[in-house]
Formats: structure tokens, sequence, C-alpha cells
């Protein structure tokens, strides 16, 4: 055997390893990735933004609830805007509010 074809079959060997371990740690870094997402209570993308129902815990106790006509959020803080289909509107901290799909 010529020093080519050794150097070729040495190569070969190498690349077909380097294949097999590459796929191996991509399908397990996969796996990982999906495994410790869903061990969380989190959507990762979150695609619900239509609710009919809300109820807000306002500061004295009282709880007003009613159907929504709109509601915003708002990015740079933990408040909520909701309007009620009577005309009221209500800006409640997250925490002080849930909202409800029928």
């Amino acid at each position: 055997m010529r020093l080519k074809e050794k150097a070729t079959k040495v190569f070969d060997a190498i690349y077909s390893s380097f294949l097999v371990g590459s796929t191996v740690f991509a399908i397990g870094c996969l796996f990982f990735g999906i495994f410790s997402l869903t061990g969380c209570n989190k959507q990762i993308i979150d695609t619900h933004y239509s609710f009919d129902y809300a109820y807000v815990y306002l500061q004295d106790g009282t709880v007003v609830e009613g159907e929504v006509s709109s509601w915003a959020d708002f990015e740079s803080s933990d408040q909520i805007q909701i309007t009620f289909k009577d005309g009221y509107t209500y800006l409640v901290h997250s925490m002080n509010c849930t909202l409800i799909d029928k």
C-alpha cells in the first residue's frame, strides 16, 4: 500500500468519526434543550391575546368583574389597563387582575 492510500484511509476514518461525533453532539444538545424547556411553566412564545372576561381586585377588597371591551399591557411596567363593556377603565398591577377567555 502506498503512502497516499494510507493517508487517505486515515483521513476518511477521522472524517467519518468526526461526522458521527458531531451528529451525536447535535442530537444531545437538541434533546437537552427540549427537556430543559419542558420543565418550566412558561410559554416561550405567547400567542394568546384575546380575553372576554376579567376580574379586577381593588385595594379596598372590592372585586370588579365583567365583560372586557379591550385591554392593554405595557412593556416597561407590570400594569394592565382593562376597559369593560360598561365603559369603566381600570389601570391595575398585573397581580390584581385575572383575564379569562370564555
